[in-house]
Formats: C-alpha cells, structure tokens, sequence
C-alpha cells in the first residue's frame, strides 16, 4: 500500500509511492496518517512555536500532548479519516488523546467547528471546561464561543457535564455552562467560521473525485476509508471505502467502488455544486 511521509522541514512533503494514472494523466496519490495540520494561513502556533503558512500543503503530524494556539490565523487539522476540525482565531487547543478509535481534544478557548463525513459514536470527544462534547454521528459542529456553547447543524451530540446528560439535535444549541436545555436555532444563520469551514471542505470534495478516479484506476486494494494526499490538487482530501459521504453543505465524498460502477465519465451528486447558504461568502470573510 502506498504511503506518505510528512515532515516539517520548511513545510516540506516527501512522498514514497508510484503515481496513479487517470485517463493517461498522472496523478500523485498517496494515503496518509491521521492527525495532520493541513492548512495553515496567519498565525498559528504548535507548543509555542509558530507554524510556516501552509494554503496547499501539509504542515505535519499534531501529536498527542501538543498544543495549538492561533492568534490572527486559522488551521485546518485532519483528525481521523473523515473527521475536520478548523480552528477560528484566537483558539487554544489541545490534543490529550490520538487514536483511530477514539481522539480527545481539549478546547481551553475560542472557537472550532467539526465537519465529521464518516463516523460512530465517541470517535471524537471535545472537552470545553467541565463539559465534554461527543460527536455521535456524521454532521457539522460549532463548539466555543463568548458565551461557549455547542450548536448542531447536522447531526447529533451527547454533552456530559457532572452528571448531566443532554443530547443536542441537528438544528439546536446548547450552552456549556449547565444552565439551560437546547433549544432550536436557524441553522441558516451562519457565521464566518462555518461559511469557511464549508468553503474548505467543498474543495476537498473536488479533490475527491480526481483521487477515487485514480485508485479506481490503478487498481490499489482499498477497503479501508482513508486520508489521501492528492498532488495534482495540491491538498488532503477523504476517500470512503464504500459508497458516498455526503455533508451537510451539499458536498459528497465518493468511494473508487462507485466511481467504477458510476464510470470516470459520469459526475457523483453533490461533490462540485452546493447551494448550502453556509458557503457563500458574506461581506468581509472571504478567507
């Protein structure tokens, strides 16, 4: 199986493999780890340490124990397969737990948004002061915020603080101080960060349909869902092992199964048109 290695030497990428070809086009694909901060633009710190700006490239693994903290910035990290976060600025986070089963990231403030495409419950725990927030199904999350609170887009969440329980639906808000239930929200109503959030993950799902063509193509034993790095595209994006993911802004993620029942000729649903309001951008944030 082809595999990539990822360093942060100057933001450099080294890769290991053989190309794939896609209708006589080469096109670099090569599957990738977990965890990696993929898209850096402003200020971003790892341990203190401040990140080159990295639009088109991976910037490196995120190890348990590290922080990152942007300032005038943003990030985009790859957890695992399937699984985006996307930090807004002035953020503080944390990454306690790192596993493909299960990760652990502690939010000490600002504000994240989650778009998860392929998951099961507890794959993702996001801990804000004494409340712990469990993604439990593919969806778009918002958590942080003045005051904090966790709003579902799409979805469902467990929050857990003491011993309270609460389950958030798709198209509610909780705040994360205990003092009040969900309640219903226009999920219409956006913000800069979400309409990012969705922007970024519309042009991985671009870059999707050009990686399954390719390991459809090359005939690579694939069974597993997977991060791969595409160089023609120049950014990460998802590949399902079956069918298609789809999210919440009109975007899809197709297997290479259905790309070759589908044909390379023929468009997947969804991946290059959205009319989700969330990726339109509003006047000052067309970052």
């Amino acid at each position: 199986m082809l595999m990539l290695t990822l360093l942060m030497a100057a933001g450099a990428l080294t890769a290991a493999g053989q190309q794939a070809s896609v209708d006589g086009t080469a096109e670099e694909i090569f599957q990738v780890p977990a965890n990696l901060v993929h898209y850096i633009q402003g200020e971003v710190f790892r341990d203190g340490k401040r990140l080159p700006e990295a639009r088109m490239a991976a910037a490196g693994p995120w190890k348990a124990g590290e922080t990152l903290k942007s300032g005038a910035g943003l990030a985009e990290i790859m957890l695992a397969p399937g699984v985006v976060l996307r930090m807004a600025e002035h953020t503080d986070l944390k990454l306690s737990e790192a596993a493909r089963e299960r990760t652990v990231v502690d939010l000490a403030s600002g504000s994240i948004a989650v778009e998860i495409v392929n998951s099961k419950p507890g794959l993702l725990i996001v801990r804000f002061g004494e409340a712990s927030i469990s993604a439990d199904q593919p969806g778009v999350y918002r958590i942080g915020g003045d005051p904090a609170e966790v709003r579902v887009y799409d979805g469902s969440a467990s929050v857990a603080r003491g011993t309270m329980r609460k389950t958030v639906a798709a198209g509610t808000s909780l705040p994360l101080d205990g003092t009040a239930l969900p309640s219903r929200m226009d999920p219409s109503k956006t913000d800069p960060l979400l309409r990012w959030s969705s922007r970024r993950g519309q042009l991985l799902a671009a870059a999707n349909i050009a990686s399954a063509r390719a390991i459809h193509a090359s005939q690579i034993p694939f069974r597993q869902s997977s991060w791969w790095w595409n160089a023609n595209h120049g950014v990460l994006t998802f590949v399902p092992a079956r069918n298609q993911s789809c999210g919440w802004a009109g975007y899809c993620y197709a297997s290479p199964s259905l790309i070759g029942r589908r044909g390379s000729s023929q468009p997947v649903a969804g991946v290059a048109y959205t009319s989700s309001p969330a990726v339109r951008p509003a006047p000052g944030d067309e970052k």
